[in-house]
């Protein structure tokens, strides 16, 4: 498989909310782009399109869903795009993290880029891309597994192979 991020990466969409609880330290860029940025790092996810096989970018955009269960989420849309959704009302909290939130990133890209809607599959491709990307530290594991105990999920959500 073809690494699908990019040497330099983009973040933005999670830019916008990280600037409402992390101002002072957040580069800030438009909550509808197609990246997102947390500072010193940043990410572009980029997926086959569903329908044509062709790899291109995700866009990200940010929603504010309080009754909605979920952190964020990726789906198919028109014409084989997918589209990845931030829900800010879901993503600070107590065991919110800088880690946290960049696998959070991972988790959706790899449901595009697997084209899957396991979770166990998000968890694991997620985690092995961000590992490409970065040095993952037992401290940041740590910080994942917080996270998901907040909602209470393990992590990983399955058997990582």
């Amino acid at each position: 498989m073809t690494l699908a991020f990019k040497a330099t990466h983009s973040l933005k969409g999670l830019a916008a909310a990280w600037a409402l609880a992390l101002a002072p330290i957040l580069t800030i860029g438009p909550s509808t782009a197609q990246s997102a940025e947390l500072p010193g790092w940043s990410a572009t996810c980029e997926a086959p399109n569903w329908q044509t096989g062709e790899w291109e970018e995700v866009p990200d955009v940010n929603v504010h869903a309080p009754g909605a269960g979920y952190w964020g989420f990726t789906s198919r849309q028109a014409g084989g795009h997918w589209l990845i959704q931030f829900n800010t009302a879901r993503i600070f909290g107590p065991a919110s993290s800088r880690s946290a939130l960049m696998f959070l990133f991972y988790h959706e890209c790899a449901h595009a880029q697997n084209n899957s809607s396991s979770e166990t599959v998000a968890d694991c491709e997620g985690l092995a891309l961000m590992r490409e990307d970065m040095d993952v530290t037992p401290s940041m594991i740590s910080q994942i597994r917080m996270a998901y105990a907040s909602v209470g999920r393990p992590f990983p959500s399955g058997s990582c192979n």
